[in-house]
């Protein structure tokens, strides 16, 4: 019987780890303006999402709207459907995506430390704020209507400024976050990732080795969106009544 032939999960892994390092560092090394740094840092992870998962999964950057006119901050990373979304407004470079649409997002920053921390947070609640409709989607036995979920949020960098990276600064960071400021998952690419279950206990999160932080934060945010399923159907309807696009008549006899 023929050796079965065995493929390297473990070097692959880590060999995609040092390629994806060295995308996300080089802007880092070379750039010395703060806005272009950001720039460069944002667009790699942008780059690195788009191509590690599924198609499924739209990732740009942008602002989330809803249907009320409400707008959130600016997402550096939002990860949305575009399976059962429609792109609905692009404007000058700008992406403006339905909120019923977004899965996850997630600030740039090239450090973990409490401003970051604290601004990812905002950020993550300005779009958890804003109201998402349910519209009532076919399937096999019918239609029905999805129970929302809660968007997934978190910081990614390149660096951290605390030492340890994952201390008690840290814990105390994400303890001190408003619910639905909450941060879920994150990663420092240099110190490890980070993936906190349960939001009533910072200490509980779950912490790669630093040698493994970006193909361990790819794997558990893989997890997350798993979990989380589909998105729910949009109530177009309330979108167009909103927005004074349609003209209702009473017709007698």
């Amino acid at each position: 019987m023929e050796d079965e032939e065995l493929f390297d999960l473990q070097g692959a892994f880590k060999g995609k780890q040092t390629v994806l390092r060295t995308l996300l560092e080089t802007g880092r090394d070379v750039s010395t303006h703060p806005v272009a740094k950001g720039d460069g840092t944002e667009l790699h992870w942008k780059e690195m999402l788009a191509k590690f998962l599924p198609s499924r999964y739209q990732v740009d950057k942008g602002f989330v709207i809803d249907s009320t006119g409400k707008r959130s901050k600016q997402i550096d990373i939002i990860i949305f459907d575009r399976t059962f979304s429609p792109l609905l407004w692009e404007d000058g470079g700008h992406l403006y995506v339905p909120a019923e649409s977004v899965y996850a997002v997630f600030e740039v920053k090239q450090d973990h430390d409490l401003d970051h921390i604290k601004a990812a947070s905002e950020k993550a609640e300005s779009v958890r704020n804003l109201y998402r409709t349910q519209g009532q989607f076919g399937w096999l036995m019918g239609t029905a209507k999805k129970d929302l979920f809660t968007i997934l949020a978190g910081l990614l960098t390149v660096d951290s400024s605390w030492s340890p990276a994952f201390g008690d600064a840290f814990y105390n960071a994400l303890g001190e976050l408003p619910e639905n400021g909450c941060l879920d998952i994150g990663c420092a690419v240099s110190k490890g990732s980070w993936d906190l279950d349960d939001r009533s206990s910072p200490r509980s999160a779950i912490l790669s080795q630093p040698e493994a932080a970006l193909i361990s934060f790819c794997m558990h945010l893989l997890q997350r969106l798993q979990r989380l399923g589909t998105v729910g159907g949009i109530d177009y309807g309330e979108y167009e009544r909103n927005a004074g696009l349609t003209l209702e008549i009473n017709v007698t006899n």
